[in-house]
């Protein structure tokens, strides 16, 4: 593994930039950065869930609704999307009498099985994180399935961490999911 590196000193031949090492000293506060935020993330999670009680929350930016599939006005195909049902994991009647976990035993590459979506740039990149289980599970901040159907993801955009929160909605179509699932 080579070094964690940052933009920084300029060469002096060419005068353009060039990466230089992080010293332990900030490779370590970097990690208490991340720790920090962790714990934040797991703090705003644990606050919902208990806000929550005995009821499910439902994700207002991604509600199960058709027009989280498609905008019909602009879809090329104004046929995608349609005839599906949104249920939670213990509704859908594909799963019924099996033990519903975010995480059985192992992560495995041929745990991702794809679906309709055209996703398979981001389910193969997933596949390949399958080689580092724990990075995978650490992504999650709750490691077990809730009442609530509230799930903790931490993911990066223009390189922040942030906590995403999704809800267990699942489209289906003929009583299974009809997007990426697991295939086990």
């Amino acid at each position: 593994m080579g070094n964690i590196c940052c933009a920084g000193e300029r060469d002096g031949h060419s005068g353009q930039s060039r990466p230089r090492a992080l010293t332990s000293k900030q490779r370590s506060v970097r990690k208490m950065g991340k720790a920090s935020r962790g714990d934040k993330f797991e703090n705003q999670f644990n606050n919902l869930v208990k806000s929550l009680g005995d009821g499910q929350w439902t994700d207002p930016d991604f509600p199960p609704e058709d027009s989280s599939l498609v905008d019909r006005e602009n879809a090329r195909n104004p046929n995608f999307g349609q005839g599906v049902e949104w249920l939670r994991p213990d509704d859908i009647p594909s799963l019924a009498g099996e033990e519903l976990a975010l995480f059985h035993d192992k992560i495995e590459d041929n745990d991702i099985k794809q679906g309709a979506l055209g996703d398979c740039y981001f389910l193969a990149s997933l596949a390949c994180m399958t080689e580092f289980p724990d990075r995978i599970r650490k992504i999650f901040v709750n490691q077990t399935k809730n009442e609530q159907g509230v799930y903790g993801v931490r993911m990066c955009k223009n390189g922040d961490q942030q906590l995403i929160l999704v809800d267990d909605h699942f489209p289906c179509k003929y009583d299974t999911p009809v997007y990426s699932r697991a295939n086990g």
